[in-house]
């Protein structure tokens, strides 16, 4: 009986140990990440406002080669200070204890997002369809951030001079609730159904559409800590479709 007592304080303490030590690497990347962002934030802010000054002072002598590469270079150090505010919320988010709420209404989640995102709406002359949804429960900051980011995804990857479609659909499951948006946008290739999810990646070049290619990394990561799972629907004719759960009890 004592061997036992004496073997169960050793696994509580080896337990405490390493929740103690996990909670210090946490701790130290937080700081580490908040370190580089606000290292790096710096030169980029001097390059892109030293830029645009130098631009704007020049702009009568200047050739119109030099006026391109002063144009990217301030492009580039604010697509720069964007990574680094994406790359900081991203952090927030993975070490955030969730405040779980009963009763969200998603359906004002969406009309929260939709007039965040109005001016994008409008310039795309797009048309966001929902149906009904259930009262779920979660963290109403981050379920706000995952339809923001999922909608204005939605929005950017659309078809030049087409009006824009978007339908928002939520369907019971049995521990969890269903959710998926569907566009009539550019789509998606099967090779890149898994791949847009990791961090800084994107399946489109930043010309074409810009983006830090962050959106659907904390979009994915918001979902895992709702006990979720997201993923696209393969094979679509035209447009995508991305799906996620979110379980009923996170």
């Amino acid at each position: 009986m004592s061997e036992n007592k004496d073997t169960h304080f050793d696994v509580e303490a080896k337990l405490k140990q390493t929740r103690k030590e996990l909670q210090e690497v946490q701790d130290e990347f937080q700081n580490l990440i908040y370190i580089i962002a606000h290292d790096l934030r710096g030169p980029l802010r001097h390059a892109s406002g030293f830029g645009e000054m130098l631009l704007s002072i020049n702009k009568d002598v200047l050739n119109d080669k030099s006026k391109k590469f002063l144009k990217i270079i301030v492009d580039s150090a604010e697509a720069g200070k964007r990574s680094l505010d994406s790359l900081q919320n991203y952090s927030r988010i993975i070490f955030r204890d969730l405040i779980i709420e009963e009763g969200i209404d998603p359906n004002t989640i969406v009309e929260d997002v939709n007039k965040t995102l109005a001016e994008v709406i409008t310039d795309k002359k797009a048309e966001i369809q929902c149906s009904n949804f259930p009262l779920i429960k979660g963290d109403r900051a981050q379920l706000t951030q995952l339809f923001e980011c999922l909608l204005r995804n939605a929005l950017l990857y659309h078809i030049q001079g087409a009006p824009v479609t978007i339908l928002v659909k939520c369907q019971a499951e049995k521990d969890a609730w269903h959710f998926s948006i569907t566009d009539n946008g550019i789509g998606l290739s099967n090779a890149h159904l898994e791949f847009v999810f990791g961090v800084f990646k994107r399946a489109v070049k930043d010309t074409d559409y810009p983006g830090e290619g962050m959106g659907l990394t904390i979009a994915k990561k918001i979902v895992e800590q709702h006990d979720g799972r997201i993923w696209f629907s393969p094979d679509l004719s035209k447009g995508a479709e991305i799906n996620f759960t979110i379980s009923r009890d996170p």
